[in-house]
């Protein structure tokens, strides 16, 4: 899989907020565990991995959440995986999500998603 960071130039245009709760995300077809977030922005977020992710791949990924946030416990996006590691421990990957073709009721979630349960 690429390594992303060698000779590349840094893209990201938002700060990324790292989270202070646990969050799961799932494939939205197969309903299989994709990974936790590690940290996540407006345009995308970067995943902990059981398993390596295809890069360039896009995906419906939802998550859920055990506070509602506007009376809702899901959010699904479609996503793209721009990069795929291995990851610190061993048998782990990390991996780094764009977000493609957001509705603004998506937009909205992810955005009161941040504000509620990211740290500062």
């Amino acid at each position: 899989m690429d390594e992303p960071g060698y000779g590349m130039t840094e893209q990201r245009s938002e700060k990324r907020q790292q989270l202070s709760h646990s969050l799961l995300v799932y494939d939205g077809i197969s309903s299989r565990i994709v990974g936790r977030v590690v940290d996540l922005t407006p345009k995308g977020m970067m995943l902990a991995c059981a398993e390596p992710v295809w890069i360039q791949e896009e995906y419906r990924l939802r998550m859920t959440f055990a506070d509602p946030v506007d009376n809702q416990t899901e959010v699904s996006v479609q996503a793209v995986c721009r990069w795929c590691r291995e990851g610190v421990e061993p048998e782990t990957f990390v991996a780094g999500f764009q977000f493609q073709k957001l509705l603004s009721e998506e937009r909205r979630l992810l955005s009161h998603l941040i504000e509620e349960i990211g740290s500062f």
